[in-house]
């Protein structure tokens, strides 16, 4: 029996992460640090986050809030699947993430909070992830994505740098397993394994890149930056939620109505 993981943005701890302007830990005396926000919340990166005027010449687009929406849904459908542990198979996990993230696996750029939500929504109520995923998880993952938001720049900060792990972790594991000796039966498909490998490390290396921007822009945002992007998802999950009840009124309406013109006996005379 495996216990069910406790999401850390539900923790209290979130409320006492402490980073400093450069997007790293602030030094915390031991009896003044809580051992649950040690070991519960993940934490940033080691090296202190650039400036975004270090990254790029261009200023930022208006549309990334957009673009983190759909990559913290994405991050909490991986958390979720994974139990809170993606680290023993960090390919998989990694793979995982970029099919919900139209964002990173797709280099899509939504312009609507819909957009950025529509496509993560319906691989999650998808056959694909039958097993764990419909239509309640899928509203689950949306009030974990507007629980980190609230959680403000440092929480997000925290969410942004496990992700990077996860897929700088996943690039190292495919390169090994590159090296590792392949089976007679599987070197007859040696060929399109390879390829099918260069192709996602190339979408590794973009996830990362894409992730690293955002930590720095999310690094220089103000906090009602995340409240506001936190209030459009509440509304869009509301929206979400009437339209799915409508439509399943609608469906059960129809089976009745079929039902009822349906001649169960007929008399034979």
């Amino acid at each position: 029996m495996i216990k069910p993981w406790e999401p850390w943005w539900h923790s209290p701890s979130v409320k006492k992460i402490a980073l400093n302007k450069d997007g790293n830990r602030v030094v915390q005396l031991i009896d003044e640090m809580d051992d649950n926000n040690s070991f519960e919340v993940p934490p940033p990166l080691d090296t202190p986050l650039p400036q975004l005027s270090q990254l790029t010449c261009k200023p930022p687009s208006p549309l990334l809030g957009l673009h983190l929406i759909d990559i913290l849904y994405s991050y909490c459908f991986t958390a979720r699947f994974y139990n809170g542990d993606w680290s023993y198979d960090a390919f998989d996990a990694a793979k995982v993430c970029l099919s919900l993230s139209h964002v990173l696996g797709l280099s899509a750029s939504p312009e609507t909070v819909s957009e950025a939500l529509s496509g993560c929504v319906e691989t999650t109520c998808s056959p694909l992830f039958k097993s764990i995923g419909g239509f309640n998880f899928a509203l689950t993952l949306l009030d974990d994505t507007i629980t980190l938001l609230y959680s403000g720049r440092c929480g997000v900060i925290c969410a942004l740098s496990e992700l990077h792990r996860m897929f700088e972790k996943a690039a190292k594991d495919g390169k090994q397993g590159d090296r590792k000796n392949i089976s007679k039966s599987i070197m007859q498909r040696k060929s399109k394994l390879s390829k099918d490998k260069v192709s996602f490390s190339l979408d590794l290396k973009k996830a990362c890149k894409k992730v690293f921007f955002l930590l720095s822009w999310t690094n220089e945002q103000f906090e009602a930056t995340f409240s506001s992007l936190a209030l459009l998802v509440e509304a869009e999950k509301t929206q979400i939620a009437e339209t799915h009840k409508s439509m399943v009124f609608e469906s059960r309406k129809k089976a009745l109505s079929c039902n009822s013109q349906r001649t169960f006996v007929e008399e034979v005379g």
